[in-house]
C-alpha cells in the first residue's frame, strides 16, 4: 500500500520578528544572495508590507 501525500491550502499572514529567524533559514538555502535579519527588520521597521506564505505540513491520504 502506497501513501498518496495531499497538499494544503497556503496562507499569506505577516510577517513577524519571531518568524524572522525561520524566513533567513529558508532565505539561506534558497538564495545565493539572501536578505539578513537587518534587512527584514528594517523593511518592517519603515513599514513595508512584509508577509509569510504558511502552509502546514503535507499530510497523507
Amino acid at each position: 500500500m502506497s501513501a498518496v501525500l495531499q497538499p494544503v491550502e497556503a496562507r499569506l499572514e505577516p510577517l513577524t520578528v519571531e518568524r524572522i529567524d525561520a524566513v533567513c533559514a529558508v532565505e539561506q538555502t534558497a538564495y545565493s544572495h539572501p536578505w539578513t535579519r537587518a534587512n527584514f527588520t528594517d523593511s518592517m521597521a519603515v513599514g513595508y508590507h512584509c508577509q509569510c506564505l504558511l502552509a502546514p505540513a503535507w499530510r497523507r491520504a
